[in-house]
């Protein structure tokens, strides 16, 4: 039984300390982190991809006090697949969409989707590059009514809440398509992990 519930405590192949803040949540036993520590340290994949976390530097954003009033979106290319991600800056919660294309005409209609489900943001943070330059996405933000707000070409690093979880998402992506797990499960798990999971902070 306790090898089971590792098993699925390790399911989106997180670190140490969130799997076990994941596990005080709902079962313990003696020598529980213990546990928690070898299984993961002799896990492969997590061997494999082992990085070590660079702090990069960013222009600081003032920081929002609710839920979904600023938000930052980007692009990323996984597994010959484009995803749109969009992130909470309160929450730090993620939305992750597959998309067909990069076109405006396209990809707008994936926001949509996404500020329908958690309301349409005051501020969105994004690059200046396509499609976030073009005439549709400034209607697009006009009509909806939120600010658009692109960082310069110069200071990239200014939307480094969004490339910091481009790369968190990446890296569940990566293990879970070399143990053949679901990614989405475990982008879930990810959402759901204490304290004060993104997903209790964007309800809150």
């Amino acid at each position: 039984m306790q090898k089971e519930i590792l098993n699925r405590l390790h399911e989106g192949h997180f670190g140490i300390v969130k799997t076990i803040s994941m596990a005080r949540t709902c079962v313990v036993w003696p020598g529980i982190s213990k546990d928690i520590k070898e299984m993961i340290e002799k896990s492969p994949v997590c061997a494999k991809f082992q990085i070590g976390n660079v702090p990069e530097p960013e222009i600081p954003h003032e920081f929002p006090t609710l839920p979904w009033v600023k938000v930052a979106i980007d692009f990323f290319y996984f597994n010959s697949k484009n995803y749109v991600e969009v992130v909470d800056y309160y929450s730090k919660f993620i939305e992750v969409q597959l998309i067909s294309s990069l076109q405006a005409t396209v990809v707008i209609p994936d926001i949509k989707s996404i500020f329908a489900r958690h309301g349409i943001p005051f501020e969105l943070i994004s690059d200046g590059g396509s499609p976030f330059n073009s005439r549709d996405f400034e209607c697009f933000a006009k009509s909806w009514k939120f600010k658009h707000l692109k960082v310069s070409d110069r200071y990239p690093k200014s939307n480094g809440q969004v490339e910091r979880t481009i790369q968190t998402v990446k890296q569940i992506f990566r293990k879970t398509l070399a143990d053949s797990k679901d990614p989405y499960l475990a982008l879930l798990l990810y959402r759901a992990t204490p304290e004060y999971s993104p997903s209790e902070l964007l309800s809150r």
